[in-house]
């Protein structure tokens, strides 16, 4: 039971401040937890790379390139029973690239306690959702995308919601890829009456690829400004190599501390496996004070184009 309580006031911090640290208030903590094991686990770097439905966390522009079908699935589980869950769809559609993604943030049933600390009757489900929409066209090497999203906040029957945009660009170049997105510009919420901010995030990175000796590398950098909080840095390197019919992927990166203290950079890792139209993923890095955060992705594409195995992931 301590526990349970323990996990519903953690949910609640993060609702009204931000994962990171820093000043400022904000609601919808989700909004802070980029989806995709394979991206955290090269230090949450995602901006300047495309092809995959994950680009929604990151910068709709990278919807661009995703020119198979694909469904992704990460869930992501710490502490007794809050769990984060996101699903994402995107592929062609008319002359550019549609993605679709639905993302929820739970802390499970927490037995209600009146402020004496004695047990009441009821539970709390605080749960956080969001619901978005984002395109991406090409205009030759540039990329511009667009993402609107509903989002909907419950804690102790109070609910908050709002909608918001993310704007970006991908530039891409003989020598590396440039991506810059704009997250969570949109209107304040409030749970009662006081207005509180969404995290209004500045993300540029760059990232490159390369095959040697039959093994496909990227390597991607992200920057990270929240809106009057403390920047976020996080890069690392992927290699893609054959064994048999499947596709073996080993990833490690750095990010800049995510408690706010100060320290070093995290260590992030993960391993994937890919055959066919199938591909697996995880992940471990470190988010805040939240301790170690364990990521698993699953992602399906409905049809695959012709040519070796290591063609098929697209992105990240």
């Amino acid at each position: 039971m301590k526990n349970k309580i323990i996990t519903f006031i953690i949910f609640i911090l993060l609702s009204f401040s931000t994962a990171y640290g820093g000043g400022g208030t904000y609601i919808f903590p989700m909004l802070r937890i980029p989806a995709g094991a394979s991206a955290s686990a090269i230090g949450n770097a995602g901006t300047a790379v495309s092809g995959a439905p994950i680009a929604l966390s990151f910068n709709p522009a990278g919807l661009s390139g995703a020119n198979n079908y694909q469904l992704a699935t990460t869930q992501s589980l710490w502490i007794e029973s809050m769990h984060y869950s996101n699903y994402m769809l995107a592929g062609p559609f008319l002359s550019g690239y549609l993605g679709l993604g639905f993302t929820r943030l739970s802390a499970g049933s927490i037995k209600r306690f009146d402020f004496e600390g004695l047990p009441v009757k009821g539970y709390y489900n605080p749960t956080d959702f969001a619901i978005s929409a984002g395109y991406a066209y090409d205009f030759g090497p540039l990329s511009l995308g667009l993402a609107v999203k509903y989002l909907s906040s419950e804690i102790a029957g109070h609910r908050a919601e709002a909608f918001a945009t993310d704007s970006g660009l991908l530039l891409k170049t003989p020598l590396i890829d440039l991506g810059f997105s704009v997250q969570n510009l949109g209107s304040g919420a409030s749970y009662r009456k006081e207005i509180e901010n969404l995290p209004l995030v500045y993300r540029g990175g760059i990232s490159k690829k390369i095959t040697f000796n039959k093994i496909s590398y990227l390597l991607a950098f992200d920057a990270e400004f929240p809106d009057n909080l403390a920047e976020k840095y996080g890069g690392g390197l992927r290699g893609e190599f054959a064994l048999g019919q499947a596709v073996i992927s080993l990833m490690g990166g750095l990010q800049s501390d995510t408690s706010g203290k100060g320290s070093l950079s995290a260590l992030t890792w993960g391993f994937g496996l890919r055959d066919a139209n199938i591909g697996f993923d995880y992940s471990a890095s470190f988010f805040g004070d939240l301790g170690l955060a364990h990521k698993i992705s699953v992602d399906y594409r409905f049809s695959s184009r012709s040519g070796s195995s290591l063609s098929k992931r697209g992105g990240i």
